[in-house]
């Protein structure tokens, strides 16, 4: 079991282009509050990214940057402040140099924080010359196939999209997953061991102990090094894991509320209810009937 491909795929992750022009003169974008999480890949030029309380960043052909929380920021065509005038107006105003800008945002199932979304910080900055080929070979296909326009261009592009946030979290995790949260652990080869034994069988009753024995650490040791690295304790991440597998479940399914308690390993129904309760702030039945009232509209 791989527990990174376990988490990404429980996010049910969803990426798609929304924004592929180019941009003359002055201009500036801004799409912060409309979406889960965004992303922009100055494809051509040179863009200037705008952020509160730092210094505006100069973006190149090629840079491309990720907002995993949505954080504040705006683009535009000079390290001066925007002009609110010119945000969003398609194509700019005036003439000067050419920007050719992709935008795309990320959609994830966010029922319960996921501990891949955790472990980001609020801006990931990829640069041509340090992002690994793996996501140049992904940003080069998704440039051409947006140029192509062909049949069966749109599907690709989302699919490529969806790949290339893949690969720069595996980027991230070799290249910045020395320091804390869910992406250090997985990279770190005990806790690696003890993260994978809970993704394979969560529903098993496991205890410090024997997650200790499997990463072949001391009870203690162990104990410390997973809530220093995760920031929860083992017993905490693996509730929260069972209550975000449960409340996907929920939501997607009609399945008995009774018969996910028990794959998850809960004794008694009222037991899971207390527990997704007080993790997830809401009962299982809530959840279920929201989630129904949702895909309804």
């Amino acid at each position: 079991m791989d527990p990174l491909s376990d988490v990404l795929r429980h996010l049910r992750l969803q990426a798609r282009i929304f924004l592929h022009t180019d941009f003359c003169g002055r201009w500036a974008v801004a799409t912060s509050g409309q979406y889960t999480a965004t992303f922009h890949l100055v494809a051509d030029g040179q863009a200037w990214l705008h952020r509160a309380g730092q210094e505006p960043l100069a973006l190149g052909s090629g840079e491309l940057v990720v907002f995993p929380h949505d954080a504040s920021h705006i683009l535009s065509h000079s390290p001066e402040p925007p002009d609110p005038s010119l945000i969003n107006r398609i194509g700019g105003v005036g003439e000067g140099g050419a920007t050719r800008l992709v935008c795309g945002y990320i959609e994830f199932d966010r029922a319960l924080g996921n501990p891949v979304l955790e472990a980001l910080p609020a801006m990931l900055h990829m640069d041509p010359g340090t992002e690994g080929e793996g996501v140049a070979g992904l940003r080069r296909l998704l440039l051409s196939e947006l140029e192509r326009e062909s049949p069966g261009g749109e599907a690709a592009v989302d699919r490529l999209t969806d790949l290339l946030f893949i690969e720069i979290m595996r980027f991230y995790l070799q290249a910045w997953g020395d320091k804390a949260g869910f992406l250090a652990a997985v990279k770190d080869p005990p806790l690696h061991r003890a993260l994978a034994a809970i993704h394979r069988d969560p529903g098993y009753p496991w205890g410090v102990a024997e997650l200790a024995r499997t990463a072949a650490l001391s009870r203690s040791a162990f104990a410390e090094r997973f809530r220093r690295m995760v920031g929860h304790t083992p017993a905490q991440y693996l509730t929260r894991w069972r209550m975000q597998l449960a409340a996907e479940r929920l939501r997607h399914g009609l399945e008995p509320v009774a018969v996910i308690a028990e794959d998850l390993g809960y004794a008694s129904e009222p037991a899971f209810r207390k527990a997704f309760r007080r993790v997830m702030g809401c009962g299982p039945g809530r959840m279920r009937r929201e989630a129904a009232v949702s895909g309804a509209d």
